[in-house]
């Protein structure tokens, strides 16, 4: 695994921090870890270059320049995340060879093993959904994204019962098998990954 950028360089220090934060509370809640080990735990990984925390979609993995891709058995040039996947923990991807790159038709899509990422480094991130956190009010309703990862979000659709300062929303969760979750506390960056599906006429929040 090679050293990865600094995230403050790759998407800006705002977006590093809110990144940071989000995917720590994936951990908290998934491994059950303290707050100060889960930002602990992502920051150090993050630094690292670890796939395993990094790998998001929107993201671009490229070789090291003095790389052979034949020597480290690498698919292509650099890797197009599309999606990632669960069980095992996979990402869809799209080869970004440097012959295919003008040429739409002939680029291959794949899904691989995260651990394939230990060989590329984190270049490029597009990183949309870590802009300002959506604007919650009870009684919406929202709608996982298509992009989202159904595994930290697996919760098809939530509706808001109240809001807490600084932003932190309490909301019921809704399965496809339509039985009601208890209510869970979401921090106000877990709504960038639903999207309000109740907007009232004219499109006003």
């Amino acid at each position: 695994m090679t050293a990865a950028l600094p995230l403050d360089l790759l998407v800006g220090p705002e977006a590093a921090a809110a990144w940071i934060t989000a995917r720590a509370r994936d951990f908290i809640a998934t491994d059950c870890l303290t707050p100060d080990a889960a930002l602990r735990l992502v920051c150090e990984r993050a630094t690292d270059g670890d796939p395993h925390v990094l790998a998001s979609p929107g993201q671009v993995w490229a070789l090291p320049a003095d790389t052979d891709p034949n020597d480290a058995d690498a698919p292509a040039d650099a890797l197009l995340i599309r999606s990632r996947l669960p069980d095992p923990d996979r990402v869809a991807v799209t080869y970004l060879d440097g012959d295919q790159d003008d040429d739409a038709d002939r680029r291959i899509d794949d899904v691989l093993l995260v651990d394939v990422l230990q060989a590329y480094r984190l270049h490029w991130w597009d990183l949309p959904a870590l802009g300002p956190a959506p604007a919650a009010a009870p009684g919406q309703t929202w709608r996982r994204r298509p992009d989202a990862d159904a595994r930290r979000y697996p919760a098809t659709e939530l509706t808001v019962i109240t809001c807490y300062p600084p932003g932190d929303v309490a909301a019921a969760l809704h399965f496809d098998d339509d039985e009601d979750q208890p209510v869970t506390t979401l921090a106000p960056k877990d709504l960038a990954h639903y999207e309000r599906v109740d907007q009232p006429a004219g499109g006003t929040p």
